[in-house]
């Protein structure tokens, strides 16, 4: 038996997409579901404690290279469109941090990311500069401040 929006959710259809969810019949080949690991949710770290739920952008390559994503610094890209890569990068990581906590780790882990492909630090702490200015928010001077 399989589910379409168009049915009622009854507690029969209720079972049957779950256990769909849990084959993975409801993504397209080659795509698949896969189990997370604790404290992580769709594209977010997060944690909870006392004072509430903490959360940032996960970062796959935060520690090491595992996941390819941004062009080299030296790839044939255009300059501009590598800047507006790394700046809309930096505007995902702060709209996705709870807090300056997070965003200072997630910031810092994006930034080394840009780094190991060989982008200078001097772009990368001019745009921590511009974000500065655009977000009006200090942790953003504490993460240029990091970087040498």
């Amino acid at each position: 038996m399989s589910w379409s929006p168009s049915q009622p959710l009854t507690s029969g259809i209720k079972r049957c997409f779950l256990a769909d969810l849990q084959r993975s019949e409801c993504y397209w080949h080659p795509l698949k579901l896969e189990k997370a690991a604790s404290g992580v949710f769709l594209e977010s770290y997060f944690t909870c404690d006392s004072s509430g739920v903490h959360y940032r952008l996960k970062n796959e390559n935060e520690c090491e290279h595992r996941v390819w994503r941004y062009h080299h610094y030296y790839s044939g890209l255009p300059y501009a469109m590598k800047r507006m890569t790394l700046l809309s990068t930096l505007r995902k990581v702060h709209k996705m941090a709870s807090g300056s906590s997070q965003l200072f780790a997630s910031a810092l882990g994006k930034l080394k990311e840009f780094a190991r492909l060989e982008y200078p630090i001097g772009i990368l702490r001019y745009m921590c500069a511009i974000m500065a200015r655009d977000t009006s928010d200090l942790t953003w001077r504490r993460v240029r401040s990091t970087l040498s």
